[in-house]
């Protein structure tokens, strides 16, 4: 399919060439927004700036969106169509797209951790920002350099990570009011929040401006974690008639930071794609037992119920289409056919009862 819409894109950037200078003239016209600060080179910004909707490709989708806010005066209807920074949304926009169509996002360590990040804190907002931060872990690996690297939402807030190393399986929180920075703690320094508590959007950009994380939440997602442990319940203080051994207890399934962290949804066997896979992580702080868990894959029917499984803190599993890889939990949906849409669809999570723990979309 990519095949055939390239050479379309193509086509269809070389028709509206003729409309360059009307264009031109038009956007000169109507009321420009502003352009990019220089701090960002433009050579390489425009690659990742090209993924319009920031859901890690570039496909018919951004296209779809810089065609719909073609010409149109700032403030425009899709902010992000402005690729190249200029304050006008024009036919360079439209190339820049096509040329860089089939990009997708690579693979990092640095990951959002939700179970961290705390993008409603109890407290109003405003005056306890510091409370409001966004958690980033290095999940696997040697110490990562973020000097330079970006953080935004989807209002197009941006930090500027300050000289700074992440070392294997640490964590950082990115705090949005004012503060010292340490090791762990950096702080924004803004004067009014940024993520908002209805469900947002956190992209993570290198600092040659590529886009190398992307994790979105909704109200609820994930579910609060408990304040209190619950008290034990008391031991006998007399001897009682002799039982059978207990079994030594499964880990808990709760309170649990498991979460979708990846859906390769577009596989390589061809027509049945055995070979997608969801990627599921505990980002919590002991082990998990999946046992009863599901995972649905955006339609009624397509479930994957989990077995007894321990899932150790830091540490993920697969669930393939249609294939067994031991290394990697052994599990799959059993489907013979594709059940990831390659265009974008949503995963959800629900815990042993049914308790929605992380939702996932592209």
């Amino acid at each position: 399919m990519r095949r055939c819409l390239l050479p379309l894109l193509l086509v269809m950037a070389l028709s509206l060439s003729g409309l360059l200078v009307v264009g031109r003239t038009v956007a000169m016209r109507a009321p420009r927004g502003p352009a990019l600060q220089p701090t960002t080179p433009r050579a390489v910004s425009t690659l990742s700036r090209s993924d319009v909707n920031g859901d890690c490709a570039i496909d018919l989708l951004d296209l779809a969106l810089v065609s719909a806010s073609y010409h149109a005066p700032y403030p425009f209807p899709h902010a992000q169509a402005d690729i190249n920074g200029d304050g006008a949304i024009d036919l360079l926009d439209l190339v820049l797209v096509a040329m860089n169509y089939g990009w997708r996002c690579p693979r990092s360590n640095i990951l959002v951790a939700p179970s961290c990040s705390r993008f409603d804190p109890p407290r109003n907002d405003d005056p306890y920002l510091a409370e409001e931060c966004v958690c980033l872990q290095n999940v696997d690996g040697p110490a990562a350099d973020l000097s330079g690297w970006h953080v935004r939402d989807e209002q197009g807030n941006r930090y500027e990570f300050p000289p700074f190393g992440l070392p294997g399986g640490a964590y950082v929180r990115l705090h949005t009011g004012i503060g010292i920075n340490t090791g762990t703690d950096l702080y924004w320094g803004r004067d009014s929040e940024v993520w908002d508590n209805s469900g947002d959007t956190v992209f993570v950009y290198d600092d040659e401006w590529q886009l190398v994380e992307r994790y979105s939440y909704r109200s609820g997602y994930p579910p609060p974690v408990p304040t209190s442990t619950p008290a034990a319940t008391p031991l006998p203080t007399r001897p009682q008639t002799p039982t059978p051994p207990m079994a030594t207890p499964t880990p808990s399934a709760a309170p649990a930071h498991v979460v979708i962290r990846y859906v390769f949804y577009d596989g390589v066997v061809p027509r049945v794609e055995s070979d997608e896979y969801a990627g599921i992580m505990n980002q919590g702080g002991g082990t998990v037992n999946l046992a009863g868990w599901r995972l649905n894959a955006g339609d009624p029917g397509q479930d994957f119920t989990f077995p007894s499984f321990g899932l150790l803190p830091g540490r993920s599993c697969r669930v393939y289409t249609n294939e067994v890889h031991p290394e990697t939990g052994g599990f799959n949906f059993r489907s013979g056919h594709a059940i990831w849409n390659n265009d974008r669809d949503c995963g959800d999570l629900f815990d042993a009862s049914g308790a929605p723990q992380s939702h996932y979309c592209y």
